[in-house]
């Protein structure tokens, strides 16, 4: 006892668990790219951490910018990865308010994206007062 009492002192006897499996997503990473449509084009900038992973599943969240002439709008953003297909959420925070009576918050994005390695690209909408409109994205990340 006293032997390994001095070699756990000298570092030669320690106890150490494993790291925890870090969960995997093709989606997580830094991304850059444009989504072009509903009266605008806007430059975003996506940031995701993995938070599951099951099978060929995942699912990561993190934070996003959009920038376009109409100004900067910010968020949360989710997504999952099903096989190579990507529904991707970004949702402004705090909510961009509307008129009264509207069901979700201005500048909402919903996309549906194919991932490819450092790629995505896809087509969605983005909600504006009054409505939603189209839009199509395309994103990389180094």
């Amino acid at each position: 006892m006293l032997a390994c009492v001095v070699m756990i002192v000298a570092g030669g006897c320690s106890e150490s668990s494993p790291a925890a499996p870090t969960p995997a997503s093709p989606a997580a990473g830094s991304w850059t790219g444009t989504v072009s449509g509903g009266g605008a084009t806007r430059t975003v900038r996506l940031t995701l951490v993995a938070t599951l992973t099951a099978g060929d599943t995942s699912s990561a969240a993190g934070r996003y910018e959009s920038v376009s002439s109409n100004g900067v709008v910010a968020g949360e953003a989710s997504a999952i990865v099903a096989g190579t297909r990507l529904s991707l959420n970004l949702t402004p925070s705090p909510p961009q308010p509307c008129n009264v009576g509207q069901p979700f918050p201005a500048d909402q994005m919903l996309l549906q994206l194919s991932l490819d390695g450092s790629r995505m690209a896809g087509d969605g909408a983005i909600t504006l007062c009054g409505g939603s409109e189209p839009v199509q994205a395309t994103f990389t990340k180094p």
